[in-house]
């Protein structure tokens, strides 16, 4: 008994020294490996939660077989209905974040229409990191840098990145240096080449560093990027500085708009319009139209203020004249009516161009949500807007509302004397676009005697043989 519990003694010696002796070995070997990009912004704690990580993972006997899992989560993840399950798998695996991001740019290769699903796994994979076995905050951030690694030289990679990261808040303040070391070499301009994701990924990781900043009061930071050599650059600061500062402010903002072309000026309207409080919105809006002295492009941005407040556009509309003063009955002065000179054209356009967008905003939201226009509103605006242009607008806008009362006022202003002629585009030679409205818009509402009576007031049209011969047709 004594030799025996002596050898079991050894034994059980000789297997704690082994033990530790491998332990040790495998310490030596962590500590051994050198942090990749030394000159990146990866604390000193991240990098060897990272290489521990791997190593701890991979010396596991009892890891489970990620090439196996991830094809069963693969012939899970593109349907919309298994999706949860396959993400959930992929959350409980040990070490499988960095085996994902191994696996992508193979699996983009084959089959790029995962580039979504992937997105929608990485996106849980970032929002999730502390619950993932055998992950923590520390590791989190050095794999945020790996992934900006693999990224960098891989676009499928940044494919999957990119629509992962939109919206996301991964990067702290201090981050920004770190970042800025991978900045594409291309950003305007990127769209169609092979550097599209890559500029996406750094643009929406931009976004997230920046709004870190704006947060914790560092202003100037984001003021400077208000000269980036990049406009979609500019634009991210822009943005983010509307929303971070007092509307007070705001006129230093619009200063730079003018460094931005016109499609991403229209684009920042929208995004305004949606994001901004509806009156600060309102005041912008109608601050870029006269900075930029623009003939339209921000019916967009005006339709999505009326979808949060249609009564705003309606504000619009009163305040562009003065309408209480003005007598109902009252028709423009003739001095100006009509209009012959071409050469004003552009004039009018310019200076009715937000008149005429508001309108057709404010249209097609009492048409969506099914609510009437003020007839009154438009009906002034009918008769006393002195711009051609607006005027006519209004005048058929009238016809094209669903309530009979306005579709009543739009018929009594075209059997007013000398009133057609009024609405005629200056240098045109004929009345055939009212035509084309009266076949489109009024005809089909009419009974046969109030068409009839509608064709005898058309005799004062000005229409070629042709345009005449489809009015009276229409309201036969």
């Amino acid at each position: 008994m004594k030799i025996a519990s002596l050898l079991l003694l050894g034994c059980l010696a000789f297997t704690i020294f082994w033990f530790s002796l491998g332990n040790e070995n495998s310490k030596s070997e962590i500590h051994s490996v050198s942090k990749r990009n030394e000159g990146l912004s990866l604390s000193e704690d991240q990098s060897q939660t990272k290489v521990t990580r791997e190593a701890s993972s991979s010396a596991s006997p009892f890891e489970v077989d990620l090439s196996s899992l991830w094809q069963e989560i693969k012939s899970l993840l593109p349907d919309i209905q298994t999706r949860a399950v396959a993400i959930s798998m992929a959350l409980e695996a040990r070490g499988f974040p960095d085996f994902f991001l191994g696996v992508i740019p193979k699996e983009m290769e084959s089959n790029p229409e995962l580039a979504n699903p992937m997105a929608h796994l990485l996106a849980s994979i970032l929002g999730t990191w502390p619950e993932i076995p055998g992950e923590n905050i520390a590791s989190e951030g050095a794999f945020i840098l790996e992934l900006l690694i693999a990224s960098e030289s891989s676009e499928s990679v940044a494919n999957v990145a990119a629509r992962a990261w939109k919206n996301r808040r991964l990067l702290d303040l201090g981050e920004l240096g770190m970042l800025l070391d991978f900045r594409p070499h291309v950003i305007d301009g990127a769209s169609g080449t092979e550097y599209e994701w890559r500029a996406l990924l750094f643009l929406y990781a931009l976004e997230d560093v920046l709004r870190a900043n704006m947060e914790a009061d560092q202003v100037e930071v984001v003021d400077k990027f208000l000269s980036d050599p990049s406009e979609r650059v500019r634009v991210i600061a822009i943005r983010l500085l509307f929303d971070g500062k007092p509307a007070s402010e705001w006129a230093v903002i619009l200063d730079t708009i003018d460094s931005l072309s016109f499609p991403e000026i229209c684009d920042l309207a929208e995004w305004i319009a949606s994001s901004q409080g509806v009156e600060d919105a309102t005041s912008l809006l109608q601050s870029l139209f006269q900075r930029l002295d623009s003939s339209g492009g921000f019916l967009g941005a005006w339709t999505r203020i009326g979808a949060r407040d249609r009564g705003a556009l309606e504000g619009i509309l009163t305040s562009e004249f003065d309408v209480f003063s003005s007598e109902q009955g009252e028709l423009p002065p003739g001095s100006y009516l009509p209009i012959s000179d071409v050469g004003q054209l552009e004039w009018f356009y310019k200076e009715g161009a937000m008149r005429k967008e508001v309108m057709d905003a404010y249209f097609l939201n009492s048409h969506i949500q099914g609510k009437a226009m003020d007839a009154e509103l438009l009906l002034w605006m009918a008769r006393l807007d002195e711009n051609p242009l607006t005027r006519s607008q209004a005048w058929r806008t009238l016809g094209r509302d669903s309530d009979d009362a306005s579709l009543a006022m739009a018929i009594e202003l075209f059997r007013t004397p000398g009133y057609m002629a009024t609405l005629r585009d200056p240098g045109a030679e004929d009345d055939g676009k009212i035509a084309e409205y009266l076949i489109q818009y009024i005809a089909p509402r009419l009974g046969t005697e109030e068409r009839n009576l509608l064709l005898q007031n058309s005799s004062s049209l000005l229409l070629a043989e042709e345009d005449r011969a489809k009015l009276e047709a229409a309201f036969d």
